[in-house]
């Protein structure tokens, strides 16, 4: 009988864990509806400086597929304006460039970090809150796909 109550208790804290799996992913960025060949994890959106209406977005974007990924970013609310950007060395300075998509090769993965290739957010239209939750837009080789990304302090 005691193993009986030991099965249960250990059914039930696995079954809590799988209920609760949707919310921790939610906290390092899921993919919406669209493309299961996409993995996404650490989706965070700098909170803005104080004074700025710009940030930036940062994940790791995995392609578990057999062929190359390309994906353009197409929105973000409260944003009015996104862009994908690499920074650079030019002339012995930093700099940033911007770029009209991203090609993951296939079974690969692209960090998107400071100092390196990262979604430019710019003109916000409400302030984020520490936490918050925002739905960023991709097209990933043409398909729509909705990403959650988690605002972050700097």
């Amino acid at each position: 009988m005691n193993l009986n109550f030991r099965l249960l208790g250990v059914v039930s804290l696995l079954t809590g864990m799988i209920s609760l799996s949707p919310c921790l992913a939610a906290e390092v960025g899921v993919v919406g509806k669209g493309h299961s060949n996409l993995e996404i994890s650490e989706a965070r959106v700098f909170a803005p400086r104080k004074g700025s209406n710009t940030t930036a977005a940062y994940a790791i974007l995995k392609n578990t597929s057999d062929k190359p990924m390309q994906i353009t970013f197409q929105k973000m609310a409260p944003f009015k304006s996104v862009e994908i950007h690499e920074s650079l060395e030019k002339d012995g300075r930093m700099a940033m460039q911007k770029l009209e998509s991203l090609t993951i090769p296939a079974k690969s993965l692209l960090e998107l970090k400071p100092g390196s290739h990262h979604f430019m957010l710019f003109d916000a239209t409400a302030s984020l809150k520490e936490g918050e939750m925002l739905t960023g837009q991709l097209s990933i080789d043409g398909q729509a796909t909705d990403i959650s990304f988690k605002v972050v302090p700097r």
